[in-house]
C-alpha cells in the first residue's frame, strides 16, 4: 500500500537498534539529556516487539514451534540478564511469551467466555508477580495489537493510558512506524533467520555484562 515502506524485517532492525541504544543509556549512561533521549529513543522497541509477536501468532502455520522458541530463549536469557539484574526480576522475553499464550487462548477458546477470561488474566498476572520487564502491561500491549489490528486511533486510546509513564514520545513514534507497516516480510528469509533474531536478545545481555565488568 502506498506509503506503508517497513516489511516486518525492517521493523525488527529497527526494534533491535532501538532496544540498544536503550541499554546503553540505562548500563552505560549515569544521567542528563542524553539518558533521558537515548531512554525515549529506546521505547520504540519494545512496542515493535510487541506488535510482531501478535503478528507472528497470525501468520505462522506452526504456533506451537513459536512458543517453544520464546521459551527456551527465554530462558537462555536469564543468563545475562541475571548477572546484569540482581533484583529477582526476569527477562522480557517471558512477558513475550505470556502475551503469546494468551493470543492462543483468545483463539482457542472463544467460545468458553468465562474459561477464556479467567486463564488470559492469570497468565497476564503471572507477568506482573514474576517481575518480569514490562510485566502485565507489555502483556496487554500484546493483546491489544492482535484485538485492535489496524485500528490505530483505538489503539491510541488503550495504549497511550497504559503506558504514560514510559516516555510517550517514544512509544507515538513506535506506533508511526507500526503504521507503516506494509504486511510483507522482508529481507530476513530462511528457515534459521528467525533464530538470529532470538539469539541477539541474549547475545547483546551478555556483550553488555562482558563490557560492565572489563
Amino acid at each position: 500500500m502506498r506509503g506503508q515502506c517497513l516489511s516486518g524485517s525492517s521493523l525488527k532492525v529497527i526494534a533491535m537498534v532501538t532496544m540498544v541504544i536503550d541499554h546503553t543509556a540505562c548500563y552505560f549512561v549515569s544521567g542528563g539529556w542524553e539518558y533521558e533521549c537515548m531512554r525515549g529513543i529506546g521505547r520504540i522497541a519494545f512496542p515493535i516487539f510487541a506488535f510482531l509477536i501478535a503478528e507472528g501468532y497470525r501468520h505462522t502455520h506452526r504456533k506451537w514451534d513459536y512458543g517453544r522458541n520464546l521459551l527456551i530463549f527465554a530462558f537462555i536469557s536469564e543468563i545475562p540478564w541475571m548477572l546484569l539484574h540482581t533484583d529477582g526480576s526476569h527477562n522480557v522475553l517471558f512477558t513475550l511469551l505470556a502475551g503469546f499464550c494468551c493470543i492462543a487462548i483468545l483463539d482457542k477458546l472463544r467460545s468458553h467466555k468465562v474459561m477464556l477470561i479467567l486463564l488470559v488474566l492469570l497468565i497476564a498476572f503471572s507477568a506482573s508477580v514474576l517481575n518480569s520487564d514490562y510485566g502485565i502491561q507489555g502483556v496487554a500491549l500484546i493483546l491489544i495489537f492482535y484485538l485492535l489490528k489496524d485500528k490505530l486511533l483505538l489503539q491510541l486510546l488503550f495504549i497511550l493510558p497504559l503506558f504514560y509513564d514510559f516516555h510517550p514520545l517514544g512509544i507515538l513514534a513506535s506506533l508511526g512506524m507500526l503504521n507503516l507497516y506494509n504486511k510483507e516480510r522482508g529481507f530476513i528469509k530462511g528457515p534459521y533467520s528467525k533464530y538470529l533474531f532470538y539469539a541477539f536478545y541474549p547475545c547483546h545481555l551478555m556483550a553488555i555484562w562482558a563490557l560492565l565488568v572489563v
